[in-house]
């Protein structure tokens, strides 16, 4: 720019070695620990991901486009191994409750609000048209949304319900 001090010759140029750019925000997030064994393919957790934003948009009834999900994982102790995590985060800043629901009992005494969210998911796949038809496994009006699109290849109904019955049991 004309402006620039740096731009008149002979002056020496001026870098920024590093330059770091974030955004901080509070709001609500869960992590829930992946069994190793069952979430060992990219079919499995992308099928479970879709299960659970199916899940979500059936319990809460509409869009929930801003609770969104990213897996992560943390080294075990003096070992090989890694935990991983899937994590069910608010972009809403200071959160919008939802995530407090999932981890508070439906009922006194009861199992927790994202047990029903897995069930209603799981029954959402069984009662979609696609569910009886074997060229399919899935569709767009259960497991294939949008948000999904690039994960679609490794989405599968059959996993999804399968890993649902499993985590219910």
């Amino acid at each position: 720019a004309l402006s620039c001090p740096s731009r008149k010759q002979g002056a020496k140029p001026q870098y920024e070695d590093c330059l770091y750019l974030y955004r901080e925000f509070s709001s609500e997030a869960v992590r829930m620990l992946l069994p190793v064994v069952d979430m060992g393919s990219t079919r499995q957790l992308n099928s479970f991901i879709a299960a659970l934003q199916l899940g979500l948009r059936e319990t809460f009834g509409g869009r929930v486009d801003h609770l969104h999900t990213t897996v992560y994982s943390d080294p075990v102790p003096d070992s090989a191994m890694r935990k991983q995590f899937l994590v069910l985060f608010d972009a809403v800043p200071g959160g919008t409750g939802y995530i407090k629901q999932l981890v508070t009992p439906a009922r006194a005494g009861g199992p927790l609000k994202l047990f029903e969210v897995l069930a209603s998911a799981l029954k959402r796949l069984e009662s979609c048209a696609c569910w009886t038809d074997a060229e399919r496994d899935g569709c767009y009006r259960c497991l294939l949304g949008y948000r999904n699109a690039r994960d679609m290849d490794d989405t599968s109904a059959s996993v999804a319900a399968d890993l649902l019955r499993q985590l219910l049991a």
